[in-house]
């Protein structure tokens, strides 16, 4: 058996957590006491993966939550401590390269944990395996969700209009969030562009010494609330937090409602119970009317009494009692509505019934609820008699009265 390498001990972890927007800055590292001996395992090939803690605070004593969230892992790989890597040459840039891919890292919860996928790239000479890269690994802490916005509606006083203050604030420290312009850019959705029409908003506070934004309600906006959300950009990525914003100033009066008379451009419909006195009907009817800017319509159920078809009248004649139904239409010349009108029904007299029918034309002022009509009427008993039909004229005047 070949004589067993002997490992170099000078193999080094480094783990740098970057802040994310939502957490005050803290130490984090890796005790190497948890770290050394895996890395040991892996040289000599006794193990193939582990984990070890991540911790924060000036003496790196306080665990890192399990709720942490590790991600955007990075590999550095040095030859030698304190090296450069921006001084190295294409051959040591491409060996780094490759021994970067000795091991996966990834972060879970407060823990960072390691892969082994290559053994032999974890030594700077692979046949040799005397001698190991020193190894860094960066990750980055991302707290999804952390930012709490919250919003101070103020009132307006002497010397200010009516304004919302928005700040955001850490879920772990419970503080404000501390940005600063250098590594944070923050925005919001709405645009500051889109909330003209409401007033206007002011985020530079957020990444200065004030820490809250600033939203100057417009006037005549009092009692409006509006839906707003920060995007905060920084080295961790992107994060957002919501908040709704009220303006607390009064509401504008409102003016009182003022009942508008309808238009000659705006369609009316509605009900009507129109009289009827005429040559020689006279009766009542129940109507639905539409009148629009250029065309009117309706629809009547109708009785109407035939005083010329009374009992002093021919016997043989059909009687005096119609129960009819009216169609009328027609468009709007000026001031005028030139409807034609169709009425057919049922005439009754002694238990007797005939079909009676009337074409008219109708002409209609538009306000006034007065018609003018005139045509004919027939009815026809359904014998074949030579006298079972018979017709002539009918006017009338119409008055409309609404329901």
């Amino acid at each position: 058996m070949g004589e067993k390498p002997v490992i170099r001990p000078f193999y080094v972890l480094l783990v740098s957590l970057l802040c994310a927007p939502t957490v005050a800055v803290a130490s984090l590292c890796i005790h190497t006491e948890e770290l050394d001996p895996l890395i040991q395992r892996f040289a000599e090939g006794s193990a193939q993966s582990g984990t070890v803690q991540v911790w924060e605070g000036d003496q790196c004593d306080r665990p890192v939550s399990p709720a942490a969230q590790l991600t955007n892992p990075r590999v550095e790989v040095f030859f030698r401590p304190g090296e450069d890597p921006r001084k190295r040459n294409k051959l040591e840039k491409a060996q780094a390269d490759a021994a970067a891919q000795a091991f996966e890292v990834r972060g879970v919860g407060g823990q960072v944990e390691l892969r082994l996928r290559d053994r032999d790239k974890l030594f700077v000479d692979p046949d040799a395996k005397t001698a190991t890269f020193i190894y860094r690994v960066q990750v980055t802490r991302l707290e999804e969700s952390t930012a709490v916005a919250s919003a101070a509606d103020l009132d307006a006083t002497s010397s200010s209009p009516c304004r919302s203050i928005i700040q955001l604030t850490s879920r772990m420290s419970r503080g404000p969030l501390a940005l600063t312009p250098a590594k944070y850019k923050v925005s919001s959705e709405p645009r500051a562009q889109e909330l003209v029409p409401l007033g206007a908003l002011e985020l530079d506070g957020l990444v200065g010494a004030s820490r809250t934004a600033t939203f100057t309600w417009a006037p005549n906006t009092g009692g409006h609330s509006q839906p707003l959300t920060i995007l905060v950009d920084g080295p961790a990525g992107r994060q957002t937090a919501s908040t709704l914003i009220t303006n607390k100033c009064a509401a504008p009066p409102r003016a009182a409602a003022v009942a508008e008379e309808p238009s000659l451009g705006t369609a009316t419909e509605g009900n009507a119970l129109r009289v009827r006195l005429g040559f020689p009907i006279m009766g009542l009817s129940l109507a639905y009317e539409v009148a629009g800017p250029e065309f009117q319509w309706s629809a009547s159920f109708n009785y109407d009494y035939d005083y010329s078809r009374d009992d002093r009248s021919e016997t043989s004649r059909p009687g005096a009692h119609l129960m009819t139904m009216t169609w009328r239409a027609g468009p709007i010349v000026g001031d005028i509505g030139m409807l034609a009108d169709f009425t057919f029904g049922t005439v009754f007299r002694n238990g007797a019934a005939a079909l009676v029918y009337s074409p008219r034309v109708v002409l209609a002022p538009r306000g006034l609820p007065i018609n003018f009509g005139a045509g004919m009427i027939g009815i026809w008993d359904g014998s074949k008699r030579p006298d079972s039909a018979d017709a002539g004229g009918v006017a009338f005047v119409e008055w409309s009265l609404p329901l």
